[in-house]
């Protein structure tokens, strides 16, 4: 998954005490800001529209803020630079008010926050003024591990830039073409029935 200005909230994993990790990228030289989002709740559209707890990864290193429709940082850890084109993977653990944080494997943050108020919340992703790639979300709760893929909400999309328009007898059918790629590695088929369009 890759958005300049976005979070994304999985479904169906919310829990007290737990963890949660990602592998996160940043796609070009520039400023820096995506991470972890952890024990989120009340998401709704805009930019901090959301309680929870964000791992914020920039070029000098960690954060960890409280967000609740706007954010405050707890704690930095200035672990050096990290640079463009590298995976990084950060993982934050709750365990009652304590929240401890790891970039590749290596405790960073370990920080109490005695006034914490979110008792239960979902996980995600977030970038911030940047271009940033995540993969391999995961979380830990209640003695099981939970594997979290990327997928749309719209299963027929292929590409954001697209929107879906076809005709009622039509059965449409979108994939990245694996075989040919006409125009290169993000040719699009478009197939209805025994028809096939690329784009």
């Amino acid at each position: 998954y890759s958005e300049p200005l976005a979070k994304i909230v999985a479904t169906g994993h919310e829990f007290a005490d737990g963890w949660a990790e990602v592998e996160v990228r940043f796609d070009g030289i520039g400023d820096y800001n995506a991470g972890l989002l952890i024990n989120v709740s009340d998401v709704q559209n805009g930019k901090d529209a959301y309680c929870g707890y964000e791992v914020v990864l920039n070029r000098k290193g960690v954060m960890l803020n409280f967000c609740c429709n706007d954010c405050t940082t707890l704690v930095k850890s200035e672990t050096g630079e990290l640079y463009g084109f590298e995976w990084y993977k950060v993982r934050a653990e709750i365990s009652g008010s304590v929240i401890a944080v790891y970039l590749d494997d290596e405790k960073v943050i370990a920080y109490d926050h005695k006034e914490r108020q979110l008792k239960k919340g979902g996980i995600g992703v977030r970038t911030v003024n940047c271009n940033a790639s995540f993969r391999n979300l995961r979380a830990g709760y209640i003695n099981d591990v939970y594997q979290i893929p990327f997928t749309p909400t719209n299963t027929n999309a292929v590409s954001g830039m697209w929107d879906e328009y076809h005709s009622s007898d039509a059965q449409p059918a979108y994939a990245l073409d694996t075989v040919s790629r006409v125009t290169g590695i993000q040719s699009q088929v478009i197939e209805n029935k025994s028809e096939i369009i690329f784009f």
